[in-house]
């Protein structure tokens, strides 16, 4: 809630249309779920193996990162639990974490293939929007990694690419959801950049 008070912006996003709540961690996910949020749900950040079960009892999609994680959420969730939502970050120009595209379809196959794990989606983060040649090129790879595993014959989920500054710079692109943050508090994720009127 970016200070806001993580109910109340819960609240208020779902009262604005949102279709889906992002938070940083499985705490945060947690208290959303006290409050009595029910709808979709997602970390943004990978959670720690040991706590898979916990976020498939409370039907939270987490994040994956590498194909080790992968491997690890899936032995942790148990047999006949239910099943846990899983989303693939792709590192396509970010570098601040994310599956290689070389590893992704290992790791969406690893998930695809556990007996209580979904792909629900794939995504990136764009570096700069506002950058042209630059956003074109993750997309392009974003839409490769998507198209390798769809081509393998597994269901890629939810792909999303933009934020915020994606969403501002007006990056057109067809993918499923857009992760709005800090734009919906009125401020640019450009340091001292004003928001279009």
């Amino acid at each position: 809630g970016y200070g806001h008070g993580l109910a109340m912006a819960g609240r208020c996003a779902v009262a604005g249309g949102a279709a889906w709540l992002c938070v940083a961690d499985a705490a945060e996910a947690g208290r959303l779920r006290r409050d009595g949020y029910p709808g979709n749900l997602f970390v943004l950040y990978p959670v720690p193996p040991g706590i898979a079960s916990k976020m498939a009892s409370l039907a939270v999609d987490v994040t994956v990162g590498n194909k080790r994680e992968a491997r690890d959420i899936a032995d942790h969730l148990a047999p006949d639990g239910p099943t846990l939502g899983v989303h693939l970050e792709i590192e396509t120009g970010m570098t601040r974490g994310g599956l290689s595209p070389e590893d992704a379809l290992d790791a969406a196959t690893a998930i695809d293939e556990g007996r209580t794990t979904t792909l629900a989606g794939v995504w990136t983060h764009l570096a700069a929007p506002e950058n042209t040649p630059a956003t074109d090129q993750q997309l392009t790879l974003l839409d490769s990694v998507v198209d390798r595993i769809t081509r393998a014959g597994i269901d890629p989920g939810s792909v999303h690419a933009l934020a915020s500054g994606g969403m501002l710079a007006g990056v057109v692109e067809g993918h499923a959801l857009v992760r709005l943050g800090l734009a919906l508090y009125g401020l640019h994720p450009g340091a001292g950049r004003p928001l279009p009127r």
